[in-house]
């Protein structure tokens, strides 16, 4: 006889395999470990930093330009890639789970599938399909009274990269920070 969950569990079911894979990811895959293939991008008027891979190409950065929900572009050095980052400042958000939510919610209006989330306290992290191409959004938000500030990295990769990508996205995680104020 062969075991199977009952349907009521399966969601908490996935999350859990979900979380195996991300460690498994986390600790088997090795992240670039030289100073030189990284590079700080700051982006001053937020408070946003981050590291970028040193080959990628910068395409865009909003930095001079105030208001929310403008991302800094990055290419990947064969074009087929990209890294999004951004910040988004919500008033009337209930809560950092809720901010989660609704992006899974905006990925889904826009045909995407499979969309997981992992967060811990103030950080996420959301994976799904979305055109063709993985997305993960790694997301912080520091304690900030009345008000939620989101500071965000997105990836962009085709499917078949995902192994390739995925030091990456692990170096973005540890390296995403952002404050509450606008300089």
């Amino acid at each position: 006889m062969i075991a199977r969950t009952p349907d009521h569990c399966q969601p908490i079911y996935e999350m859990a395999i979900l979380a195996c894979l991300m460690v498994f990811f986390c600790l088997a895959l090795p992240t670039p470990s030289q100073a030189k293939d990284w590079q700080l991008y700051e982006n001053k008027l937020y408070g946003t930093k981050v590291d970028v891979p040193a080959s990628f190409k910068l395409i865009s950065d909003p930095q001079k330009t105030v208001g929310d929900n403008k991302a800094t572009l990055f290419k990947s050095p064969d074009g087929t890639g990209e890294i999004r980052i951004f910040r988004e400042l919500e008033f009337g958000q209930a809560s950092f789970s809720a901010y989660l939510s609704d992006r899974i919610k905006s990925y889904k209006d826009k045909g995407g599938t499979n969309f997981k989330t992992q967060s811990k306290d103030n950080a996420g992290l959301i994976s799904g399909i979305l055109n063709d191409n993985i997305i993960y959004l790694y997301s912080v938000a520091p304690f900030c009274p009345g008000t939620l500030f989101v500071h965000n990295i997105e990836f962009r990769l085709p499917n078949k990269q995902n192994k390739v990508w995925f030091p990456y996205v692990n170096q973005a995680m540890k390296t995403l920070k952002g404050h509450c104020m606008m300089n």
